[in-house]
Formats: C-alpha cells, structure tokens, sequence
C-alpha cells in the first residue's frame, strides 16, 4: 500500500499556478505565493527568499540586482536579469 507522502512527493508549490500572481506579468515566471493564506509575501522560485511586502517589483528588482532595496539573486541567469531590468524600466 502506498503511503500518502508518496502520492504528494511530486507536488511543487513553485510552480503550482495557484501560487501564482498576474501570469501577465514576467515577474510571476521567477515568484510564487508560498503561502495562499497570505499573498503578502512572495518568495523567489530560484533562491527560495521571500519578500515581506513590495508585491512582485520587489522581486523583479531582486532577480534585476543593483537595486539598492533588494538583495540580488545569487542563482539568477544575465538572461533573468536583463529580461527583468527591461520590464522595470517599462521596456516588456
């Protein structure tokens, strides 16, 4: 008989649509909602750090580094980065 743990082992919050904001929004891509209880704070699908407050330009501005507010991610791509600094300064 399977055990429960074995039925939700493949479950990732990361990338359950749920846990996701505006899906318009390139931002959404690289975050999720770790907790749907509280949409508050959003947490970076890449490092894991959660954001407490800044909604997602918080975190495109964490995964764009060089922002004074945010630390950069440590696991983001020059792809990531770029893409996220266009959107920020309202090229995307």
């Amino acid at each position: 008989m399977a055990s429960s743990s074995c039925i939700t082992s493949d479950y990732d919050p990361k990338t359950d649509p749920a846990r996701k904001g505006n899906v318009e929004d390139p931002g959404w891509k690289y975050a999720y909602w770790p907790n749907i209880q509280n949409i508050d704070v959003i947490a970076c699908s890449l490092c894991g750090v959660s954001f407490y407050g800044g909604g997602i330009k918080r975190v495109k501005k964490h995964l764009a580094g060089g922002f004074g507010d945010t630390k950069a991610c440590m696991k983001t791509t020059t792809a990531i980065r770029m893409e996220m600094r266009d959107c920020l300064n309202g090229h995307a």
